[in-house]
């Protein structure tokens, strides 16, 4: 009975239709997006040899998100996020089918690389923030936890097998054929969309965008919880989730393997990834979710730098396995946060407070422009201990100066 409870509890918003079919579309559309991270940046690295060049790229991708997740905020309040995300997944999937026909005709240069990333920022920054503020229409407030631990873990499945495609496909056949596949995936997502009923608007559809735009910022001002939690949640994302793109770089300069080992790399961050956002699914009930998410943000900074070490002295098993505790850590921290944020928010405010924590994510992406610079000055290993503990200074000082957030 006690295991029966347990899973029951692991997957229990998986119980309610629209969530479940929304679950599996997620994971065809986290499947073409873990397959485009590797080999997007795959791409770069062979057209350029400079992992600087894999940071312009990733901040181009990151400014666009920034600059349009606003948008997107505003749009998710106003228009049926549903009708929302079946527009953007088409528009993601053009971009990708575009930037696939240039490599299989051999013609791809870095600026069609950047053109790419700006066009598929731009539409991914409100896919984005219809996403993640269509969670709590779907599943339901008293499943939010849950729902966001198994969306985290949805993504932490597609870090397994999205990578580990796209090494095997870059290998055999080359880039092209694995920006088609995401395409699909983009497809397969819009068809299980359209199986979910259109649910009705909040307040906030009506009324001028200009006083939408002054309605979110007023509510940030005067509730300081949640400012803190987007604070807490999107600075560690800008200092160190950026360390996925510059795995090519430790692939050919530090590790000396080939794409299948990189496919390893990324498969491995994601079973870690797995076990943490289970682990977080778990905790729907528990009275101790604002400590956990402490606790994790620490062992993601600490993950890094324990990963810049090990690689440092070129231990390739070592390394994996702290590329599987900045996994875990990683995403149960970012899957806790963002539900804390969800269930301290009123609905009709959802997409705007949404839209503040993916332009964190797009903040994110400028920060491989950094990294990336460092890189190439100072090489990948001290690079990444560097981020990896001021990433860890970062929620120490939060834990210590935030005891507000203790009490959520």
């Amino acid at each position: 009975m006690g295991k029966q409870s347990a899973w029951a509890a692991t997957f229990a918003s998986l119980r309610v239709r629209n969530f479940r079919l929304f679950s599996i579309g997620i994971l065809f559309s986290f499947i073409a997006l873990q397959m485009q991270t590797l080999t997007l940046n795959y791409v770069v690295y062979q057209l350029s040899g400079s992992a600087k060049e894999i940071g312009y790229i990733n901040a181009a991708i990151g400014l666009a998100i920034l600059v349009f997740s606003f948008a997107g905020g505003i749009a998710a309040d106003r228009i049926a996020k549903r009708n929302l995300m079946v527009m953007t997944q088409a528009g993601m999937a053009l971009c990708t089918v575009a930037l696939g026909v240039l490599i299989s005709l051999n013609v791809v240069r870095i600026e069609h690389l950047f053109v790419f990333a700006v066009l598929y920022g731009a539409v991914s920054a409100i896919n984005m923030v219809a996403r993640q503020s269509y969670v709590p229409e779907l599943a339901g407030v008293e499943n939010l936890t849950n729902a966001q631990g198994l969306m985290a873990g949805n993504m932490s499945l597609t870090r397994i097998i999205g990578p580990a495609i796209a090494g095997l496909l870059i290998g055999m056949y080359g880039a092209a054929p694995a920006f088609y596949i995401k395409a699909l995936g983009h497809g397969l997502f819009i068809i299980l969309l359209l199986l979910i009923p259109v649910a009705g608007l909040t307040r906030a559809s009506s009324g001028s965008i200009l006083g939408a735009v002054i309605d979110g910022a007023r509510y940030l001002r005067n509730d300081r919880k949640v400012l803190d939690l987007l604070l807490l949640g999107t600075v560690p994302l800008i200092l160190g989730a950026s360390y996925l793109s510059f795995l090519p770089v430790f692939q050919k300069v530090v590790f000396r393997v080939g794409p299948s080992e990189l496919g390893l790399m990324f498969s491995i961050t994601g079973i870690g990834a797995v076990a943490g956002s289970l682990a977080i699914a778990r905790l729907n009930s528990s009275r101790h979710k604002s400590k956990i998410m402490f606790v994790t943000g620490a062992g993601f900074g600490a993950g890094l730098l324990l990963f810049g070490i090990t690689a440092g002295v070129g231990n390739f098993p070592a390394s994996l396995a702290m590329l599987a505790l900045v996994g875990a850590s990683g995403t149960a921290f970012v899957a806790i946060n963002s539900a804390l944020v969800q269930a301290i928010t009123p609905p009709e405010m959802h997409g705007r407070v949404q839209a503040i924590f993916i332009a964190g994510i797009g903040l994110m992406s400028l920060g491989a422009l950094p990294m990336g610079t460092l890189v190439d000055a100072i090489g990948p290993s001290l690079t990444m201990g560097i981020f990896g503990g001021t990433t860890l200074l970062f929620v120490v000082v939060m834990t210590l100066l935030r005891r507000n957030l203790w009490r959520i």
